[in-house]
């Protein structure tokens, strides 16, 4: 359960759920995947983050050059990011 000031991301089979504040800000990339995944990404520090993972675990992909890396479900493929807040982030200004 989601408690005020906080938001919940869910990948679609719930193998991975992370519980973290409502971001003051989120940004879009533009890279290839990033447009493909229609993400909007929140940056925190690690102790501000709950992760839970499932026994499904997570799988690793390395994009081109290999200087990022996406974090998706091993069950559904799901990358969390801020598009699966709940709740909703309207008003979070977009950068």
């Amino acid at each position: 359960m989601t408690t005020p000031g906080q938001l919940t991301l869910r990948c679609d089979c719930g193998n991975l759920e992370i519980t973290a504040p409502i971001p003051v800000q989120v940004t879009v990339c533009n890279c290839g995947i990033c447009r493909r995944y229609a993400a909007l990404w929140a940056y925190y520090s690690p102790g501000e983050v709950t992760l839970q993972v499932g026994e499904a675990g997570v799988a690793l992909w390395q994009r081109g050059d290999r200087e990022i890396e996406f974090v998706r479900c091993a069950r559904c493929g799901i990358a969390l990011n801020a598009r699966l807040a709940e709740p909703a982030l309207a008003g979070v200004p977009v950068r």
